[in-house]
């Protein structure tokens, strides 16, 4: 609901060429007192508290399991929070087991290298052997061996030749492999105890106490939703707050069509739903730069206002408590003000079309302050002139 001056609109005939009669719909512009005025709803806040948030020692989100209602009377050290612990204690479990399966895998690993090295060894000192047997009798007398058998017992040596270089190919390199296979199996263990060390860290952190006496109120969401049970909670992430008393703030949201002439300074009045025929008073301390949505529900966009309590009104206000805010974004002494349907922008000039005998003629105008309906003009009209609320070439058309 907005709080406007009441303006005079007059219908007036105008007579065209012709038999048409074409009717303006006008308004006179009038040198009054004017107050721009916006309403609209939000809530008691504190503009300081002691926040209560999960540990960032904590790697990993925790689902909240049970939360204390808000605005329950709490002393430090009392349980406010706690997290869902099952799936995390059955994660730690299969991070145990994953854990002792991959060091027995490295055991195994080394012993299969050891038995592996063994036979290497083996198998070298074997061709070995066989080699100095072979070139112990490398020379054959042809007149007790045949040909094929010469050329079979010369290529049984460079066999032997070309084995022994294979073995100690796989002796030189059997280290370097084993070790390389081993860096394989103990990184995929560290990232187990990685995961483990998390677990562990979130297991110690599923109960969430007060760090003083105070009243317990929800955190909200970058979305503006209050955390509840089985929402997700982010290492550093906050699921409550302590105000700190004295310490409070009226939070307005203004619809976005609505913030017009919206300030820093200019002054407030508020009241509670609960007790509506008190009168808070308060000033603007800060307003949003862009305009954001309550709820990922609620596609609307409001800009955020927050207005600080007059210290004398601040008895018995309670935080939470929903309020209709009035904002007074002007007061204007002697000016005229006009609807803003009746002012136009042509050539990126603000005109307006006042009434005369041959009908509308066009008057520049320089504009001042406004609020959501209307506009101050601050140069361009005097009193008692009748201004077209319609542009003539749609009335025409």
């Amino acid at each position: 609901m907005r709080r406007m001056t009441s303006l005079v609109l007059i219908l007036v005939l105008s007579v065209s060429c012709g038999e048409q009669s074409i009717q303006h719909m006008t308004v006179e512009a009038v040198s009054q007192d004017h107050t721009f005025t916006l309403e609209a709803r939000g809530e008691i806040v504190s503009s300081e508290s002691i926040p209560i948030s999960v540990p960032n020692t904590v790697s990993m989100h925790l689902n909240i399991e049970w939360l204390l209602p808000e605005f329950t009377a709490v002393s430090k050290g009392d349980v406010v929070a706690r997290f869902e612990s099952d799936e995390l204690s059955s994660q730690r479990g299969r991070s145990l087991v994953s854990i002792a399966n991959q060091s027995l895998v490295i055991r195994n690993h080394m012993m299969d290298s050891e038995t592996a090295h063994t036979r290497i060894e083996h198998e070298s000192t074997r061709v070995e052997g066989e080699t100095v047997i072979a070139r112990t009798f490398a020379d054959f007398d042809p007149r007790y061996f045949s040909r094929i058998e010469i050329i079979d017992a010369i290529g049984d040596l460079d066999f032997l030749g070309v084995e022994a270089s294979f073995y100690d190919w796989q002796s030189g390199t059997h280290e370097q492999r084993t070790m390389a296979e081993t860096a394989r199996i103990e990184a995929e263990r560290s990232s187990v105890e990685l995961q483990l060390d998390r677990q562990n860290s979130a297991l110690s952190a599923t109960e969430l106490k007060s760090p003083a006496d105070g009243v317990f109120l929800h955190a909200r969401t970058p979305w503006g939703q209050k955390v509840g049970r089985g929402s997700p909670v982010f290492p550093g992430g906050a699921i409550g707050m302590l105000p700190v008393d004295g310490k409070l703030q009226a939070r307005i949201y203004v619809p976005k069509t609505d913030a017009v002439g919206i300030e820093v300074g200019q002054p407030v009045e508020l009241r509670i739903d609960v007790d509506i025929d008190r009168v808070l008073t308060g000033t603007i301390v800060s307003v949003s730069p862009m305009a954001i949505s309550r709820s990922r529900q609620d596609p609307r966009q409001y800009v955020l206002v927050s207005a600080s309590l007059d210290e004398d009104m601040r008895e018995g206000v309670r935080i939470g408590s929903a309020l209709t805010a009035t904002i007074v974004t002007a007061n204007l002494h002697n000016a005229i003000v006009l609807p803003q349907q009746a002012v136009f922008n042509v050539n990126e000039m603000f005109v307006v079309y006042v009434m005369g005998n041959d009908g509308p003629n066009t008057r520049k105008v320089t504009l001042g302050r406004r609020s959501p309906t209307l506009v101050e003009v601050e140069e361009g009209l005097t009193g008692g002139e009748l201004v077209s609320l319609i542009e003539p070439i749609a009335v025409d058309t």
